[in-house]
Order: structure tokens, then sequence, then C-alpha cells
């Protein structure tokens, strides 16, 4: 009789309680939050032109609740 290994799938249900479940919901919502790159980008280049050009700089900071 051959042994059949199920590999990593026999560990999945078994190491999620769901509060792990809930905090990983929680890991991908911040990480599509942080994953659009593209306003931090362009932010940075506004700022080296900034700095480049000795402009006068106003920023302001806010909490999106992470």
């Amino acid at each position: 009789m051959a042994l059949r290994n199920r590999g990593k799938i026999k560990w999945n249900s078994a190491l999620l309680f769901p509060e792990h479940v809930a905090m990983l919901r929680e890991i991908r919502k911040d990480e599509e939050r942080i994953s659009d790159e593209c306003p931090i980008e362009e932010l940075e280049q506004k700022m080296l032109i900034a700095m480049e050009h000795t402009y006068t700089v106003k920023l302001r900071v806010w909490d999106c609740g992470l």
C-alpha cells in the first residue's frame, strides 16, 4: 500500500483558528492599501523637485486608520 502525502494541505485547516483568519484578512486589507505605490512615487518626485529648486513645501499628515 502506497503512502499518500498531501503535503502542506493537511495542515492548512488545522492551524487556522477564527482569530487567525480575521488577522489574515486585516493584513490583506492593509497590504491592498499600501500596495498602491503610484501616489507615493508621485509625492517623492514632487519633493525632489522642491528640494532641488529650494521651494517652500507645506505637508499635511493624516491618519488613515492604520
